[in-house]
């Protein structure tokens, strides 16, 4: 699982590649740009003449580049905000599947019916084999340090088995009708 979830944060990060890029070249541009208009618009200001006018005049064309390439900046954090989104809603994509996670989720669709028609929570949750897996490593990690005994541990791992065992008989037991349905 380990693996999985570095796969989906390299998948992530390639995902975010060009939005990341994007935002950055225009941080930087817009923090240039800002410099030299504000040094453009003190140099106006102690020329002889130089009053609001002059000063208008000498920031105008930085006025327009900053809101421009703000305007860019933004549409680069929009562009990786839906990618991020995206992958987050992506059924194949494990990295918040949590109880926390689902729990909110759950809550949102309680509450909005839009919410409800995506099925959020289910998206988001973990798979019943994942809280098995979790499970069984918190029974490892408290065996190997001592918090449990062997023949607690061994019992509390069959049981856990036993329970994986009875959620594919379960789902074996539901898609047995639809096989014999069918035929």
């Amino acid at each position: 699982m380990g693996s999985l979830s570095m796969h989906c944060q390299m998948s992530l990060l390639s995902d975010l590649k060009g939005p990341l890029l994007g935002t950055v070249t225009s941080v930087v541009l817009f923090v240039v740009l800002a410099m030299v208009g504000v040094v453009e618009g003190l140099t106006a200001l102690t020329r002889p003449g130089g009053g609001l006018v002059a000063l208008l005049d000498a920031l105008l064309p930085y006025l327009v580049g900053l809101f421009l390439v703000g305007v860019v900046g933004v549409g680069f954090v929009v562009w990786g905000l839906y990618r991020v989104a995206k992958g987050v809603v992506d059924t194949d994509s494990r990295l918040i599947r949590n109880e926390k996670v689902a729990t909110l989720a759950a809550y949102v669709e309680r509450e909005s019916d839009v919410a409800r028609q995506f099925d959020i929570a289910e998206r988001v949750g973990p798979t019943e084999q994942e809280r098995r897996e979790r499970e069984r490593k918190r029974l490892e990690e408290q065996y190997v340090a001592g918090e449990l005994s062997e023949d607690e541990f061994e019992r509390r791992l069959g049981e856990l088995l036993d329970d994986g065992d009875d959620v594919a008989d379960a789902a074996s037991e539901r898609s047995t009708p639809q096989r014999e349905y069918s035929r």
